[in-house]
């Protein structure tokens, strides 16, 4: 089992980087698990400033998955 930091984001004009609105903690033996399920929460879930997309990271290191228009 491998720890994903799943980053809900959004950009802001005038940034170079996005905004990260919130952080959430997934343990998964997939990506694509981790991937579905972020997608689900990016759509149901509540936030207080809704997000764009995702990120995620694996073990606090690298991003490993990030949608192509960020």
């Amino acid at each position: 089992m491998i720890m994903y930091k799943i980053e809900f984001i959004r950009r802001l004009p005038g940034r170079d980087t996005p905004q990260v609105v919130d952080v959430y903690d997934m343990t998964s033996g997939r990506l694509g698990e981790v991937i579905f399920r972020a997608g689900l929460t990016l759509h149901t879930a509540k936030f207080r400033v809704r997000p764009e997309a995702f990120r995620i990271r694996e073990n606090d290191g690298p991003v490993v998955f990030q949608p192509a228009s960020l």
